[in-house]
Protein backbone atom coordinates (compact mmCIF):
# COMPACT_ATOMS: atom_id res chain seq x y z
CA UNK A 1 0.00 0.00 0.00
CA UNK A 2 1.57 3.06 -1.46
CA UNK A 3 1.74 6.37 1.36
CA UNK A 4 1.16 9.85 1.24
CA UNK A 5 4.54 10.45 1.37
CA UNK A 6 5.15 8.40 -1.76
CA UNK A 7 5.97 9.35 -5.74
CA UNK A 8 5.72 7.56 -8.88
CA UNK A 9 7.96 8.55 -11.55
CA UNK A 10 8.21 7.37 -15.07
CA UNK A 11 11.65 7.36 -17.05
CA UNK A 12 12.11 6.60 -20.31
CA UNK A 13 14.43 3.95 -21.53
CA UNK A 14 17.34 5.04 -23.92
CA UNK A 15 18.38 1.31 -24.73
CA UNK A 16 16.12 0.48 -26.94
CA UNK A 17 15.06 1.94 -30.21
CA UNK A 18 11.16 2.00 -29.46
CA UNK A 19 10.29 5.44 -28.13
CA UNK A 20 7.11 4.16 -25.37
CA UNK A 21 9.23 1.64 -23.50
CA UNK A 22 9.97 3.24 -19.99
CA UNK A 23 10.46 2.22 -16.42
CA UNK A 24 8.23 2.90 -13.74
CA UNK A 25 8.71 3.30 -10.11
CA UNK A 26 7.91 4.62 -6.41
CA UNK A 27 9.82 6.94 -4.56
CA UNK A 28 9.36 6.40 -0.91
CA UNK A 29 10.20 9.23 1.36
CA UNK A 30 11.61 8.45 4.62
CA UNK A 31 13.71 11.62 5.33
CA UNK A 32 14.14 12.53 9.77
CA UNK A 33 12.28 15.43 10.84
CA UNK A 34 8.87 14.36 9.86
CA UNK A 35 6.92 11.92 7.21
CA UNK A 36 7.15 14.28 4.23
CA UNK A 37 10.39 14.66 2.89
CA UNK A 38 9.58 18.08 1.76
CA UNK A 39 9.70 19.34 5.25
CA UNK A 40 12.41 17.39 6.66
CA UNK A 41 16.14 18.37 7.39
CA UNK A 42 17.03 15.32 4.81
CA UNK A 43 14.81 15.23 1.93
CA UNK A 44 16.92 12.82 -0.21
CA UNK A 45 16.62 10.37 2.45
CA UNK A 46 14.68 7.72 -0.04
CA UNK A 47 14.09 4.23 -1.44
CA UNK A 48 13.51 3.81 -4.82
CA UNK A 49 11.18 0.23 -6.39
CA UNK A 50 11.22 0.34 -10.44
CA UNK A 51 10.34 -2.53 -13.00
CA UNK A 52 11.12 -2.55 -16.37
CA UNK A 53 7.66 -4.72 -16.73
CA UNK A 54 9.84 -7.98 -15.59
CA UNK A 55 11.72 -7.69 -12.62
CA UNK A 56 11.83 -5.69 -9.18
CA UNK A 57 15.13 -3.18 -8.67
CA UNK A 58 15.10 -1.24 -5.92
CA UNK A 59 17.96 1.50 -4.48
CA UNK A 60 17.99 2.95 -0.51
CA UNK A 61 19.84 6.37 -0.98
CA UNK A 62 20.89 8.49 1.84
CA UNK A 63 21.19 12.45 1.70
CA UNK A 64 24.88 12.38 3.08
CA UNK A 65 25.78 9.78 -0.08
CA UNK A 66 24.77 12.38 -3.08
CA UNK A 67 27.14 13.94 -3.65
CA UNK A 68 29.18 10.50 -4.47
CA UNK A 69 26.41 9.84 -7.63
CA UNK A 70 27.84 13.49 -8.72
CA UNK A 71 30.17 13.01 -11.91
CA UNK A 72 33.47 14.53 -11.65
CA UNK A 73 33.93 16.10 -14.70
CA UNK A 74 30.04 17.37 -13.77
CA UNK A 75 30.12 21.54 -14.36
CA UNK A 76 27.41 21.97 -11.49
CA UNK A 77 27.59 22.47 -8.16
CA UNK A 78 26.64 20.25 -5.12
CA UNK A 79 23.43 22.49 -4.70
CA UNK A 80 22.53 22.84 -8.22
CA UNK A 81 22.96 18.48 -7.86
CA UNK A 82 20.46 18.63 -4.33
CA UNK A 83 18.23 20.90 -6.32
CA UNK A 84 18.12 18.53 -9.15
CA UNK A 85 17.58 15.16 -7.75
CA UNK A 86 15.12 16.60 -5.50
CA UNK A 87 12.95 18.19 -8.87
CA UNK A 88 13.25 14.68 -10.46
CA UNK A 89 12.78 12.17 -7.64
CA UNK A 90 10.62 13.81 -4.99
CA UNK A 91 8.41 16.64 -7.31
CA UNK A 92 8.94 14.75 -10.30
CA UNK A 93 8.48 17.66 -12.11
CA UNK A 94 10.63 18.53 -14.84
CA UNK A 95 13.61 20.68 -14.82
CA UNK A 96 14.84 23.09 -17.68
CA UNK A 97 17.52 21.39 -19.86
CA UNK A 98 17.90 18.35 -17.38
CA UNK A 99 17.29 15.21 -19.27
CA UNK A 100 16.68 11.50 -17.09
CA UNK A 101 17.13 8.35 -19.37
CA UNK A 102 17.17 4.95 -18.24
CA UNK A 103 19.50 1.61 -19.21
CA UNK A 104 18.99 -2.16 -18.40
CA UNK A 105 22.43 -3.73 -17.69
CA UNK A 106 22.65 -7.51 -17.61
CA UNK A 107 26.71 -9.01 -16.43
CA UNK A 108 25.89 -12.67 -16.02
CA UNK A 109 23.47 -13.21 -13.67
CA UNK A 110 23.24 -10.13 -12.25
CA UNK A 111 21.31 -7.42 -13.60
CA UNK A 112 20.77 -3.53 -12.88
CA UNK A 113 18.60 -0.63 -13.86
CA UNK A 114 21.39 2.85 -14.18
CA UNK A 115 19.40 6.39 -14.53
CA UNK A 116 21.90 8.56 -16.15
CA UNK A 117 20.93 12.78 -15.69
CA UNK A 118 22.15 14.65 -18.46
CA UNK A 119 22.47 18.50 -19.39
CA UNK A 120 21.81 19.30 -23.11
CA UNK A 121 23.29 22.41 -23.74
CA UNK A 122 23.30 24.06 -27.78
CA UNK A 123 22.52 20.04 -28.89
CA UNK A 124 25.47 18.49 -26.48
CA UNK A 125 24.27 16.38 -24.05
CA UNK A 126 26.91 16.94 -20.71
CA UNK A 127 26.26 13.99 -18.04
CA UNK A 128 26.09 15.29 -14.59
CA UNK A 129 25.51 11.95 -12.72
CA UNK A 130 24.18 8.67 -12.49
CA UNK A 131 21.91 6.28 -10.17
CA UNK A 132 21.90 2.61 -10.12
CA UNK A 133 19.15 0.26 -9.00
CA UNK A 134 19.96 -3.70 -8.49
CA UNK A 135 18.32 -6.35 -8.46
CA UNK A 136 15.89 -7.36 -5.64
CA UNK A 137 13.58 -10.45 -6.14
CA UNK A 138 12.13 -9.55 -2.66
CA UNK A 139 11.22 -6.36 -2.73
CA UNK A 140 7.36 -6.19 -4.44
CA UNK A 141 5.37 -4.05 -7.16
CA UNK A 142 2.32 -3.09 -6.36
CA UNK A 143 1.32 -1.77 -9.79
CA UNK A 144 -2.27 -1.59 -8.17
CA UNK A 145 -1.53 1.13 -5.70
CA UNK A 146 0.90 2.90 -8.56
CA UNK A 147 -2.33 3.29 -10.47
CA UNK A 148 -4.01 4.55 -7.69
CA UNK A 149 -1.90 6.67 -6.56
CA UNK A 150 -1.34 8.11 -10.21
CA UNK A 151 -5.11 8.59 -10.09
CA UNK A 152 -5.35 10.57 -7.04
CA UNK A 153 -2.67 12.93 -8.34
CA UNK A 154 -3.95 13.21 -11.86
CA UNK A 155 -7.65 14.47 -9.86
CA UNK A 156 -5.65 16.65 -7.77
CA UNK A 157 -3.99 18.57 -11.11
CA UNK A 158 -6.93 18.81 -12.61
CA UNK A 159 -8.79 20.17 -10.00
CA UNK A 160 -5.49 22.50 -9.06
CA UNK A 161 -5.85 23.05 -12.92
CA UNK A 162 -9.74 24.10 -13.16
CA UNK A 163 -9.07 26.64 -10.36
CA UNK A 164 -6.04 28.06 -11.99
CA UNK A 165 -8.38 28.24 -15.27
CA UNK A 166 -11.37 30.30 -13.52
CA UNK A 167 -8.84 32.45 -12.24
CA UNK A 168 -7.28 33.18 -15.66
CA UNK A 169 -10.63 34.01 -17.13
CA UNK A 170 -11.99 36.15 -14.18
CA UNK A 171 -8.72 38.00 -14.30
CA UNK A 172 -8.88 38.57 -18.04
CA UNK A 173 -12.65 39.31 -17.52
CA UNK A 174 -11.15 42.17 -15.34
CA UNK A 175 -8.62 43.11 -17.46
CA UNK A 176 -11.02 43.62 -20.63
CA UNK A 177 -13.38 45.73 -18.44
CA UNK A 178 -10.29 47.68 -17.23
CA UNK A 179 -9.14 48.20 -21.01
CA UNK A 180 -12.64 49.27 -22.32
CA UNK A 181 -12.91 52.12 -19.07
CA UNK A 182 -9.80 53.12 -20.36
CA UNK A 183 -10.55 53.58 -23.94
CA UNK A 184 -13.51 55.29 -22.94
CA UNK A 185 -11.53 57.76 -20.52
CA UNK A 186 -9.15 57.85 -23.23
CA UNK A 187 -12.23 59.37 -25.48
CA UNK A 188 -14.03 61.22 -23.36
CA UNK A 189 -10.56 63.18 -22.00
CA UNK A 190 -9.79 63.71 -25.95
CA UNK A 191 -13.56 64.90 -26.16
CA UNK A 192 -13.38 67.28 -23.54
CA UNK A 193 -10.20 68.80 -24.35
CA UNK A 194 -10.90 69.98 -27.73
CA UNK A 195 -14.40 70.94 -26.79
CA UNK A 196 -12.38 73.55 -24.24
CA UNK A 197 -9.79 74.84 -27.04
CA UNK A 198 -12.92 75.39 -29.38
CA UNK A 199 -14.31 77.73 -26.57
CA UNK A 200 -11.22 78.69 -25.64
CA UNK A 201 -10.82 80.09 -29.27
CA UNK A 202 -14.26 80.98 -29.10
CA UNK A 203 -13.79 83.31 -26.16
CA UNK A 204 -10.63 84.43 -27.72
CA UNK A 205 -12.17 85.84 -31.00
CA UNK A 206 -14.86 87.23 -29.54
CA UNK A 207 -12.51 89.34 -26.77
CA UNK A 208 -10.48 90.43 -30.24
CA UNK A 209 -13.56 91.72 -31.91
CA UNK A 210 -14.70 93.57 -29.06
CA UNK A 211 -10.99 94.71 -28.81
CA UNK A 212 -11.43 95.79 -32.76
CA UNK A 213 -14.76 97.61 -31.84
CA UNK A 214 -13.32 99.78 -29.09
CA UNK A 215 -10.15 100.79 -31.09
CA UNK A 216 -12.60 102.13 -33.89
CA UNK A 217 -14.75 103.74 -31.43
CA UNK A 218 -11.53 105.18 -29.70
CA UNK A 219 -10.17 106.24 -33.18
CA UNK A 220 -13.31 108.16 -34.66
CA UNK A 221 -13.55 110.34 -31.41
CA UNK A 222 -11.99 113.47 -31.35
CA UNK A 223 -10.10 114.20 -27.83
CA UNK A 224 -11.37 117.70 -28.01
CA UNK A 225 -15.17 116.04 -28.25
CA UNK A 226 -15.73 115.22 -24.47
CA UNK A 227 -19.36 114.05 -25.44
CA UNK A 228 -18.14 111.23 -27.45
CA UNK A 229 -15.29 110.09 -25.29
CA UNK A 230 -18.00 109.98 -22.10
CA UNK A 231 -20.15 107.93 -24.75
CA UNK A 232 -17.37 106.02 -25.63
CA UNK A 233 -16.51 105.06 -22.20
CA UNK A 234 -19.72 104.74 -20.83
CA UNK A 235 -20.44 101.90 -23.95
CA UNK A 236 -17.16 99.98 -22.95
CA UNK A 237 -18.08 100.12 -19.25
CA UNK A 238 -21.40 98.74 -19.79
CA UNK A 239 -19.75 95.85 -21.83
CA UNK A 240 -17.75 95.29 -19.12
CA UNK A 241 -20.23 94.93 -16.86
CA UNK A 242 -18.71 97.78 -14.37
CA UNK A 243 -21.47 99.66 -13.01
CA UNK A 244 -20.60 103.58 -12.30
CA UNK A 245 -23.63 105.50 -11.00
CA UNK A 246 -24.34 108.83 -12.64
CA UNK A 247 -23.34 111.17 -9.84
CA UNK A 248 -19.61 109.58 -10.15
CA UNK A 249 -19.79 110.29 -13.61
CA UNK A 250 -20.77 114.06 -13.38
CA UNK A 251 -18.31 114.75 -10.64
CA UNK A 252 -15.52 113.26 -12.93
CA UNK A 253 -16.89 115.54 -15.83
CA UNK A 254 -16.62 118.23 -13.11
CA UNK A 255 -13.47 117.51 -12.21
CA UNK A 256 -11.83 117.60 -15.63
CA UNK A 257 -13.71 120.52 -16.84
CA UNK A 258 -12.03 122.05 -13.61
CA UNK A 259 -8.78 120.97 -14.55
CA UNK A 260 -9.68 121.80 -18.48
CA UNK A 261 -10.33 125.31 -17.31
CA UNK A 262 -7.38 126.04 -14.95
CA UNK A 263 -4.74 124.77 -17.75
CA UNK A 264 -6.16 127.45 -19.69
CA UNK A 265 -6.61 130.10 -17.57
CA UNK A 266 -2.96 129.55 -16.63
CA UNK A 267 -1.83 129.54 -20.12
CA UNK A 268 -3.41 132.57 -21.48
CA UNK A 269 -3.63 134.73 -18.22
CA UNK A 270 0.38 133.75 -16.70
CA UNK A 271 1.67 133.84 -20.74
CA UNK A 272 0.03 137.41 -21.22
CA UNK A 273 0.87 138.71 -17.55
CA UNK A 274 4.81 137.92 -18.38
CA UNK A 275 4.82 139.22 -21.75
CA UNK A 276 3.24 142.60 -20.75
CA UNK A 277 5.66 143.02 -18.11
CA UNK A 278 8.82 141.97 -20.20
CA UNK A 279 7.16 144.77 -22.84
CA UNK A 280 7.05 146.96 -19.76
CA UNK A 281 10.92 146.35 -19.24
CA UNK A 282 11.93 146.69 -22.64
CA UNK A 283 9.89 149.42 -24.33
CA UNK A 284 9.45 152.59 -22.31
CA UNK A 285 11.20 155.49 -22.33
CA UNK A 286 9.87 158.66 -20.63
CA UNK A 287 10.05 161.84 -22.30
CA UNK A 288 9.71 165.32 -20.29
CA UNK A 289 7.73 167.89 -21.62
CA UNK A 290 7.64 171.52 -19.75
CA UNK A 291 4.39 173.29 -20.49
CA UNK A 292 3.11 175.77 -18.23
CA UNK A 293 5.73 175.54 -15.41
CA UNK A 294 4.96 171.56 -14.81
CA UNK A 295 7.10 168.98 -15.70
CA UNK A 296 4.96 165.61 -16.95
CA UNK A 297 6.24 162.18 -17.98
CA UNK A 298 4.93 160.66 -20.72
CA UNK A 299 5.75 156.54 -21.49
CA UNK A 300 7.18 156.06 -25.19
CA UNK A 301 7.33 152.50 -26.52
CA UNK A 302 10.85 151.75 -27.50
CA UNK A 303 9.59 149.49 -29.99
CA UNK A 304 5.91 148.72 -30.49
CA UNK A 305 4.25 146.24 -33.33
CA UNK A 306 3.31 148.71 -36.53
CA UNK A 307 -0.37 149.62 -35.72
CA UNK A 308 -2.78 149.76 -38.91
CA UNK A 309 -3.92 152.77 -40.35
CA UNK A 310 -6.63 153.77 -37.82
CA UNK A 311 -4.30 153.97 -34.96
CA UNK A 312 -1.43 155.83 -37.31
CA UNK A 313 -3.83 158.52 -37.86
CA UNK A 314 -5.25 158.42 -34.20
CA UNK A 315 -1.81 158.66 -33.28
CA UNK A 316 -0.64 161.80 -35.59
CA UNK A 317 -3.22 163.20 -34.74
CA UNK A 318 -3.17 162.94 -31.13
CA UNK A 319 0.45 164.33 -31.47
CA UNK A 320 -0.27 167.54 -33.32
CA UNK A 321 -2.49 168.56 -30.35
CA UNK A 322 -0.30 168.16 -28.08
CA UNK A 323 2.08 170.66 -29.80
CA UNK A 324 -0.37 173.13 -30.63
CA UNK A 325 -2.32 173.16 -27.53
CA UNK A 326 -0.68 172.67 -23.93
CA UNK A 327 -4.67 172.03 -22.54
CA UNK A 328 -5.50 168.77 -24.60
CA UNK A 329 -2.01 167.57 -23.59
CA UNK A 330 -3.52 165.00 -21.51
CA UNK A 331 -5.97 163.34 -23.22
CA UNK A 332 -3.38 163.07 -26.13
CA UNK A 333 -1.46 161.14 -23.47
CA UNK A 334 -4.42 159.25 -22.83
CA UNK A 335 -5.15 158.15 -26.02
CA UNK A 336 -1.12 156.91 -26.36
CA UNK A 337 -1.99 155.05 -23.48
CA UNK A 338 -5.37 153.31 -24.55
CA UNK A 339 -3.31 153.00 -28.41
CA UNK A 340 -0.80 150.00 -26.76
CA UNK A 341 -3.55 148.80 -24.96
CA UNK A 342 -5.37 148.42 -28.32
CA UNK A 343 -1.90 146.99 -30.11
CA UNK A 344 -1.43 144.82 -27.04
CA UNK A 345 -4.96 143.27 -27.77
CA UNK A 346 -4.65 143.02 -31.43
CA UNK A 347 -0.99 141.03 -30.43
CA UNK A 348 -3.08 138.65 -28.89
CA UNK A 349 -6.71 138.08 -30.50
CA UNK A 350 -7.74 135.05 -28.06
CA UNK A 351 -7.43 137.03 -24.91
CA UNK A 352 -11.26 137.56 -23.13
CA UNK A 353 -12.48 139.51 -20.72
CA UNK A 354 -11.06 137.28 -17.66
CA UNK A 355 -7.17 138.29 -19.27
CA UNK A 356 -8.20 142.15 -19.21
CA UNK A 357 -8.58 141.83 -15.51
CA UNK A 358 -4.93 140.89 -15.01
CA UNK A 359 -3.83 143.69 -16.98
CA UNK A 360 -2.12 146.49 -15.00
CA UNK A 361 -3.64 150.20 -15.10
CA UNK A 362 -1.90 151.63 -17.28
CA UNK A 363 -4.15 154.77 -18.08
CA UNK A 364 -3.19 155.84 -14.77
CA UNK A 365 0.49 156.06 -15.27
CA UNK A 366 0.87 159.48 -15.92
CA UNK A 367 1.80 162.04 -13.07
CA UNK A 368 0.49 165.08 -12.57
CA UNK A 369 2.86 168.28 -12.14
CA UNK A 370 3.72 168.67 -8.61
CA UNK A 371 3.30 165.26 -7.07
CA UNK A 372 6.31 162.75 -8.54
CA UNK A 373 8.63 162.78 -10.94
CA UNK A 374 10.12 159.47 -12.56
CA UNK A 375 13.69 158.48 -13.34
CA UNK A 376 13.96 158.40 -17.05
CA UNK A 377 15.82 154.98 -16.50
CA UNK A 378 13.58 153.08 -14.38
CA UNK A 379 10.69 151.16 -15.45
CA UNK A 380 7.20 151.19 -13.01
CA UNK A 381 6.13 148.30 -11.21
CA UNK A 382 3.46 146.26 -12.35
CA UNK A 383 0.29 147.07 -9.96
CA UNK A 384 -2.06 144.63 -8.68
CA UNK A 385 -4.92 143.58 -10.87
CA UNK A 386 -7.86 146.20 -10.69
CA UNK A 387 -11.24 145.02 -9.14
CA UNK A 388 -14.08 144.47 -11.40
CA UNK A 389 -15.93 147.80 -10.69
CA UNK A 390 -12.58 149.30 -11.59
CA UNK A 391 -12.34 147.80 -15.01
CA UNK A 392 -16.17 149.04 -15.47
CA UNK A 393 -14.72 152.40 -14.68
CA UNK A 394 -11.85 152.14 -16.83
CA UNK A 395 -14.28 151.51 -19.70
CA UNK A 396 -16.04 154.12 -19.62
CA UNK A 397 -13.34 156.54 -19.40
CA UNK A 398 -12.09 154.69 -22.49
CA UNK A 399 -15.49 155.56 -24.00
CA UNK A 400 -15.30 159.14 -23.54
CA UNK A 401 -11.59 159.25 -23.98
CA UNK A 402 -12.58 158.43 -28.02
CA UNK A 403 -15.58 159.74 -28.25
CA UNK A 404 -13.57 163.25 -27.65
CA UNK A 405 -10.58 162.53 -30.32
CA UNK A 406 -13.25 161.67 -32.57
CA UNK A 407 -14.46 165.15 -31.83
CA UNK A 408 -11.37 167.10 -31.82
CA UNK A 409 -10.67 165.44 -35.35
CA UNK A 410 -13.85 166.43 -36.49
CA UNK A 411 -13.13 170.10 -35.45
CA UNK A 412 -9.86 169.88 -37.12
Amino acid sequence: MTSSSSTIIRIPRTDTDQEDDFILGEVTHSGTGGSSARGSSKPLNFKIVATEGEEPYALTLKHDQINSLRASSSSCTPTEWESILSSLFITASPVADIEAGAEVESRGKKKSIAITIRRRVAGINQRLGALTLSHSPSSEIQLFDWCLQLAISRQTALSSLSTSAAQVAELEARIADLKSQLEELTRSKVEQETELLQKFRALLNEKKSKIRQQQQELSRVRPSSQDGLSGVIESARGKSGVKVSKNQLDKDEEEEEEEDGGIKIGRIGGGRSKQQEQQKKNSPRLQTRKTKGHQRHVDSPESEPEPSSKTMGQSSSSKTLDVEDDTDSNNDEDEAEEENGKISGRETPDRDDDETASEPDEMDETVEAGEKDLDVGGSPASPPPPSPSRLATRGKGHAASSKNDNDSSEKR
